[in-house]
């Protein structure tokens, strides 16, 4: 008798023994697919052809749609009138009741007997997940970082009982495919902006070496969801359109091998249509209800996303790289041997009050802002002291000003020898008994900020960073949080960018003069300021510009511009399904919607790294060095 007919046997025995012991009960229900939220009459359940038709958008299509013919003009606009019908998930609800001749307790250990041997059942794979990134010679301190992502989905598989493989290109340089991938393997890419196309070609040829399936995540994959579901050849067998751990560890239990297109996953998605993922305010106010529906169901986790990464999933070499590479960057501001590591404390990021991102914001997950369980916490960190890390760096996005996380640190005692956090001027300014807070945690303290801009009219205008309704981020309170952190003796690291909507030479020489006063300011308080063109991202909230006119004449008058519907279909609207935005998309946003040019951008990023060059005490940081325009 076979292995697999064993357990099978096995299996058996035990739902039969659950019968016995208590009868059990199944309900099913219809619900929502992953990616929509339900919005009351606009969203109703079809019982007879059980989908959920969705007349949310009946009517709605863009004005571009009167420069095409008119019988294909006839066409959108008749299909525009028809509700979408999405397919129902089928969900079962498995109950065990127990009869009077068994106590509850032996009920549940059924259940435990049941559910252990589904697990022992499933094909254990060997999964390969790989951080993709096209660019080289980046400045060590970008390539000293541990990658959480890939830990965190690493050690949810190992869990599982998975062989776990991973390789991190930003840290390790590029990975040799053929020597990583095997016949059978689950493939796995982590893709942000910089590495989405390389991990297509990547995608392709795990495919041809016999990789069982191919899926990716992170946020360029999440925000280009369709279009990578969409490319010929289907090199992605499915997406991960979140940060849900949870919808990872079903596909791992699921998956056999060749069912990939039949699974019905939260927040997964294996051909392109439905939803387009976004930080635009649309999509983040869809999500939010979504959550909300979510939590008043029953059905929100609030723990999904946290684990305690395994640090072994990475070589000892791999760690030796991230410190050696670290102390260089970092050492001389500590008296300490650096052993650095990645760390997330928190979720999301409070400026968006859910459903607000900053116009460039690219990082998906913004709007969804949960906090860990303090037993999470205490055990998260105990990890991280087993492990040595001393110089702990957070990814949560402004958890300077997340209050319920602060209560949470203090509360279990937390300490940090080192500590890197993101914060916002606004919050340190307006708020600097928060950073006290933060000041008893670390011993030295680093704020990671994106100040954005010297200029009053850019902060108030082309960049709104405040979450307070109506009221831009303001030149004020960037002072004024400088003041603060050199009072508190914190340490800052902040950021400034080229071309925001609105900007001209005159706003960008007063950001180099902000910049000088900055240091003279703070001194040896500040670690670093890099400066960068302004990038228009797919996903970003400025990315309303490839799907609205209107939005485009907006971002024109903020530069006292004006652009045609023409121009703005050929540089912008005909771009909306494009991988990556194209070079000729990144000059046209300077040519309309600022009075710089794009060398002009470039000449001020260079100014900035000079200045940084000689400030003492400074690191290096990533102040722009020029892609190849191609």
């Amino acid at each position: 008798m076979k292995l697999h007919q064993i357990f099978r046997t096995f299996v058996v025995v035990c739902m039969c023994a659950s019968l016995i012991i208590g009868a059990t009960e199944v309900k099913i229900r219809y619900v929502l697919p992953y990616d929509l939220a339900y919005e009351g009459d606009k969203v109703k359940f079809n019982e007879n052809e059980k989908t959920f038709d969705d007349y949310r958008f009946i009517g709605v299509y863009d004005n571009w749609v009167f420069t095409l013919g008119i019988e294909e003009r006839e066409k959108i606009i008749a299909e525009s009138k028809k509700p979408h019908k999405w397919p129902a998930k089928k969900k079962y609800d498995f109950h065990l009741k127990p009869t009077k001749l068994f106590r509850k307790s032996e009920t549940l250990y059924a259940q435990a007997m049941l559910l252990g041997a589904l697990q022992s059942m499933q094909k254990k794979y060997r999964v390969v997940i790989i951080n993709v990134e096209s660019l080289e010679n980046l400045p060590l301190s970008v390539r000293c970082h541990a990658h959480l992502g890939l830990l965190y989905i690493g050690t949810a598989a190992r869990l599982l009982g998975h062989e776990v493989v991973l390789h991190d290109e930003l840290v390790q340089g590029k990975c040799d495919i053929t020597k990583l991938v095997r016949s059978g393997d689950i493939v796995g890419f982590s893709l942000v902006i910089t590495g989405i196309e390389r991990g297509v070609q990547l995608a392709y040829q795990a495919k041809l070496l016999g990789a069982a399936a191919v899926v990716a995540g992170n946020d360029a994959a999440i925000f280009r969801c369709n279009q990578l579901l969409a490319l010929p050849g289907k090199p992605f067998d499915g997406i991960f359109t979140s940060n849900s751990l949870n919808s990872w560890k079903q596909f791992l239990t699921e998956f056999n091998g060749r069912n990939v297109n039949e699974l019905n996953i939260p927040e997964f998605k294996t051909r392109p249509g439905g939803v387009q993922h976004s930080n635009q305010n649309k999509q983040l106010t869809v999500e939010l209800k979504g959550r909300k529906t979510q939590k008043a169901t029953g059905e929100y986790d609030a723990m999904d996303g946290f684990i305690v990464p395994d640090f072994s999933l990475f070589p000892p070499e791999y760690w030796e790289t991230c410190w050696t590479r670290a102390q260089q960057v970092y050492g001389h501001k500590h008296d300490f041997q650096v052993r650095n590591s990645t760390i997330l404390l928190a979720q999301g990021c409070t400026r968006t009050q859910g459903v607000e991102a900053c116009i460039y914001c690219s990082i998906n997950g913004v709007g969804d802002i949960r906090v860990p369980i303090r037993e999470h916490l205490v055990r998260l960190l105990q990890k991280y002291y087993e492990f040595g890390i001393n110089k702990f760096y957070n990814t949560t996005d402004s958890i300077g000003e997340m209050g319920p996380a602060i209560n949470e640190l203090e509360e279990i005692g937390a300490t940090f020898p080192a500590l890197t956090i993101y914060t916002r001027a606004q919050g340190i300014a307006t708020n600097p008994q928060l950073l006290d807070r933060w000041l008893k945690m670390a011993g030295q303290l680093e704020l990671n900020i994106g100040m954005d801009s010297g200029d009053a009219g850019i902060l108030a205008n082309g960049i709104v960073k405040s979450s307070t309704k109506g009221l831009g981020s303001r030149l004020t309170e960037n002072e004024q949080a400088l003041l603060n952190i050199r009072s508190a003796g914190a340490f800052l690291h902040y950021s400034v960018i080229f071309g925001s909507p609105g900007e001209s030479r005159e706003s960008c020489e007063r950001t180099v003069d902000f910049i000088s006063q900055s240091l003279i300011t703070l001194k040896k308080q500040i670690n670093m300021v890099e400066s960068d063109f302004f990038w228009v991202n797919h996903g970003a909230s400025c990315s309303e510009v490839f799907y609205s006119y209107k939005y485009a004449q907006t971002l024109a008058a903020t530069a006292r511009k004006s652009i045609t519907k023409h121009q703005w279909w050929k540089h912008f609207g005909s771009q909306r399904d494009t991988l990556v935005v194209p070079w000729a998309t990144e000059r046209a946003w300077y040519e309309f919607f600022t009075k710089l040019s794009l060398e002009e951008a470039q000449e001020f990023n260079e100014q900035v790294l000079k200045i940084m060059e000689s400030h003492e005490g400074a690191i290096g940081g990533r102040a722009f060095n020029p892609i190849k325009e191609v």
